[in-house]
Order: C-alpha cells, then sequence, then structure tokens
C-alpha cells in the first residue's frame, strides 16, 4: 500500500478486474495510471489526491495566491511521470494529452497536460520519438496521468 503522504512511484496497470469500470476498454487494451483521485475525500485524503486537486486548479485560478501550487503539481507529476517510464520500453509508445473542453483562445482553456509532457521530456531527454499528436486520437479521461495503446489505434 501507498503512503497516503507520498505519490506513487509506479504505473499500475488497468488489468482484467478493473477493465469493466472503463467501459471505452476491451480486455486486449493496455492502459496504466499513475495516481488515483479518492473522491469525494478532497485533497486532504492523500499526497495523490492532493496533486490531482492542484493539477487540475481551474485557469481562474491563474494569477492567484494558489496558482503556486497547479505549477509545482505539473513539475510533480512529469517528474513522477519519467521516473515511472524507466522501467517501460517507450519506442513503441505514444502518449497523447487529453484535450482541454474548452478552444485555445478561450480563456478557461487549460494545457496541463501538454505543459506536464513537455516537462517529461525535459526530465527523459529525447521524448520526441514517443510524444506524438495526431490528428485524431481516443481520449480517456478518467485520470489526469495516464499512458495507453488501444488496440486498432493507428499512430
Amino acid at each position: 500500500m501507498i503512503s497516503p503522504n507520498t505519490f506513487p512511484t509506479r504505473f499500475t496497470q488497468i488489468d482484467e478486474l478493473t477493465c469493466p469500470q472503463h467501459f471505452y476498454l476491451t480486455p486486449v487494451d493496455e492502459c496504466y495510471f499513475l495516481g488515483q483521485y479518492a473522491s469525494p475525500e478532497g485533497y486532504s485524503q492523500s499526497r495523490t489526491n492532493q496533486v490531482i486537486f492542484n493539477f487540475k486548479k481551474p485557469m481562474d485560478r491563474h494569477g492567484q495566491s494558489d496558482w503556486k501550487y497547479k505549477k509545482q503539481a505539473i513539475h510533480d507529476c512529469a517528474k513522477a511521470f519519467a521516473n515511472a517510464l524507466n522501467s517501460f520500453e517507450t519506442d513503441s509508445m505514444t502518449f497523447v494529452p487529453v484535450p482541454s473542453s474548452r478552444i485555445e483562445s478561450d480563456p478557461l482553456h487549460d494545457d496541463r497536460l501538454v505543459k506536464m509532457l513537455n516537462k517529461v521530456r525535459i526530465f527523459i531527454g529525447d521524448l520526441a520519438r514517443i510524444f506524438h499528436q495526431p490528428s485524431i486520437s481516443f481520449v480517456i479521461a478518467k485520470f489526469p496521468v495516464f499512458g495507453c495503446k488501444k488496440s486498432g489505434c493507428r499512430t
């Protein structure tokens, strides 16, 4: 069990027991996540909840005193993601940031996943070979940080 004071250091695979909770996945899909929000406990429940809560901090908080926590959460997620990737062969992986629900010109548009993956690129070094932005992609929005290999998906 992970201590409530730490953030996960390894990916968790969605397996045959948890796959039914994700109705867009099939048993042949290979999908991993890093950290899961324990709802409705809030940010004080665990370090993971705190990081995810701050990672998802809305854009209308920009310029406020608590904005530094969002920036720190992006950094922490990127560092944890990069460290967890060390145990994977990344040559055949594609990471697709879940698009914001807002268009880029909207002041509430949040590109936190792109920012996080760009930081992963810095921590790992040569992430360009695995960071692709396909023109059409599937979206799984359950977890803020993930990597997934969907059967039949072209990258």
